[in-house]
């Protein structure tokens, strides 16, 4: 007689046991120190725009500005932590069109983004970088569209939750930190940039098939600044002040003695 094993059953004792050993494997860990950053990123960004027919060049895109994020980080050891946050990114695509008469139109496109990442710090390099995991989710809250047509023209979209883009997309995020604050970090898109098909000539160019697809991914170069930190038994205690580094306490400096690489 053959019994058969319930899957659903089998995947919840499973799950629970996963999440109970991950417990305990961070309760070994001590006290976790929590403590929030600044995130300020340069975005370099490249989307491929499928037109069918017609052939684009993608352009690298560089967006100095408006990148930030407010991160809040734990470290359960020196070795492990993790990170989250609210942030806004610039990020977007722009795509060179040649006609037969040699005539270059170049299409610009971007969304400011309301962003949360969750990532985790793997363990450490020899020289005391860390090398970081995770995902951003977005909401795109602000679109703009320029076409620059051959005649000089400018033809400008500008809109609030505009549906051209998705409005929410994620992206994985792979991060290399170094010991001084700054990072290397990749984000690559699951869903197309765009959500709309087809520019016509009334907009500025004939691209009837434009945004067939739309994948994108960045690479962004920044910095990240501590400015509050706190430990979690202080969490009862008084209102934690701003401190830098030269006006640290000998409390403050025995436990950096303790987290001499604490994950940003």
């Amino acid at each position: 007689m053959k019994y058969a094993i319930p899957t659903h059953g089998f995947r919840s004792v499973l799950l629970l046991c996963t999440f109970s050993l991950l417990l305990n494997s961070l309760s070994s860990f001590g006290q976790p120190r929590l403590y929030w950053t600044a995130d300020w990123e340069s975005i370099f960004s490249m989307g491929k725009v499928d037109a069918g027919a017609q052939s684009l060049k993608a352009v690298v895109r560089y967006a100095p500005f408006f990148n930030y994020t407010h991160q809040m980080n734990v470290d359960f050891s020196p070795l492990l932590g993790m990170y989250t946050g609210l942030g806004i990114r610039n990020v977007g695509l722009i795509s060179h069109y040649t006609d037969d008469q040699n005539q270059l139109t170049k299409i610009k496109e971007r969304s400011y983004a309301l962003g949360m990442p969750l990532a985790f710090r793997i363990g450490e390099l020899p020289d005391g970088a860390s090398f970081a995991v995770g995902a951003l989710g977005e909401l795109m809250f602000a679109y703009k569209r320029k076409i620059f047509t051959p005649q000089g023209e400018k033809r400008k979209i500008y809109n609030w939750f505009d549906d051209r883009v998705n409005l929410l997309n994620a992206s994985l995020l792979a991060e290399l930190r170094f010991p001084k604050g700054s990072y290397i970090r990749f984000n690559y898109y699951l869903r197309d940039f765009l959500n709309y098909r087809g520019i016509d000539e009334s907009e500025g160019v004939n691209l009837p098939d434009y945004g067939l697809s739309s994948p994108l991914f960045s690479l962004s170069i920044g910095v990240i600044d501590d400015y509050w930190n706190l430990d979690i038994d202080e969490l009862e205690s008084d209102k934690p002040r701003r401190t830098s580094s030269a006006q640290k306490s000998p409390k403050a400096n025995d436990r950096q003695a303790r987290h001499s690489r604490p994950a940003r």
